[in-house]
């Protein structure tokens, strides 16, 4: 058996001074969540999310990352790793309004047949970032206003929950490849 750590949650960022034009074409790119990993051993890995942007002539892009993928446990009774959260592709942002979501976790063995998928992070709102959970834990990841929770790990084999729209990253997948969690859009 193998089991998969979860996908981080997606970021969230504002900016309070676009100055929007009449008559001016913006151009809104809603990022998708990732995939979650596969059965087998070269295709356990989750996908990223991807990133969220707004852009147009005569502003500063803002741009928000999507998640990272968890990852799949490659072997017999190891455990795949969470994906990380971070702010470092977030930009366009004004003031302090740069959150990362939550990291998801990474998976456990309890014994050589007792295994806990790692839990999705929960994605960033509006009032701050998104949370993680603590190693050995199957709760989603709890997110900021607005944001998605994380997916749920697993107890028993299983495809990886779905983390919450928008943005929660999904929990690691337990069974023959512990597939990774996506991450949060």
């Amino acid at each position: 058996k193998y089991v998969g750590g979860g996908g981080a949650g997606g970021a969230y960022v504002k900016n309070l001074s676009v100055p929007v034009t009449p008559g001016t074409t913006y151009t809104l790119v809603v990022g998708t969540g990732g995939n979650g990993g596969g059965t087998s051993s070269s295709t356990c890995n989750g996908s990223n999310g991807g990133n969220t942007s707004f852009s147009g002539t005569g502003i500063t892009t803002i741009t928000a990352t999507g998640g990272s993928a968890g990852l799949g446990g490659q072997s017999s009774l190891t455990a795949g790793t969470g994906g990380s959260a971070s702010t470092a592709s977030n930009a366009g942002y004004s003031l302090n309004y740069n959150y990362a979501g939550g990291s998801g976790t990474t998976a456990t063995w309890v014994s050589s047949t007792s295994g806990k998928s790692g839990p999705g992070g929960g994605a960033a709102g509006s009032d701050g970032p998104g949370f993680s959970t603590a190693v050995g834990s199957t709760t989603a990841g709890s997110a900021g206003a607005g944001g998605g929770v994380g997916g749920a790990g697993l107890l028993a084999s299983g495809t990886g929950n779905v983390g919450a729209a928008p943005g929660g990253g999904g929990g690691g997948g337990f069974g023959s490849s512990g597939a990774g969690g996506k991450g949060g859009d």
